[in-house]
């Protein structure tokens, strides 16, 4: 699964839901633009170290992100990106139809950069 920025956030803040959603895959992995965005939000040179330690104990792999495949998540960001209309359900979260759809597009994009970058 291809691990967002806010996610490994939620993590480091102490949601549990977060943590297990990456613990309990098998292969995470995070683009080279997340592992920047983690890196500048570090305030000292010590949080480097430990975003560094995380990425490193949690095994997630840090994937590069090269023009063509920003287009190509580009392209589903403006496709699965709800419309203000979108329907939520009780916590305010989108539908579990959006969800699933972003989260099979994610797999999908990581498995195919994992095959471009790291072979079959």
């Amino acid at each position: 699964m291809l691990i967002d920025t806010d996610v490994l956030i939620w993590v480091q803040r102490g949601n549990k839901r977060a943590a297990e959603a990456i613990d309990s895959d098998a292969a995470p992995c995070i683009s080279v633009q997340t592992f920047m965005e983690l890196l500048q939000g570090a305030k000292v040179k010590s949080q480097h170290n430990a975003v560094k330690t995380f990425i490193s104990e949690v095994g997630i792999e840090v994937l590069p992100l090269t023009l063509p495949e920003s287009d190509n998540l580009s392209d589903q960001i403006e496709t699965y990106t709800p419309s203000p209309n979108c329907p939520r359900n009780a916590t305010g979260s989108f539908t579990d139809d959006f969800t699933t759809s972003h989260r099979f597009v994610k797999s999908v994009e990581c498995a195919r950069m994992r095959s471009t970058h790291c072979g079959p």
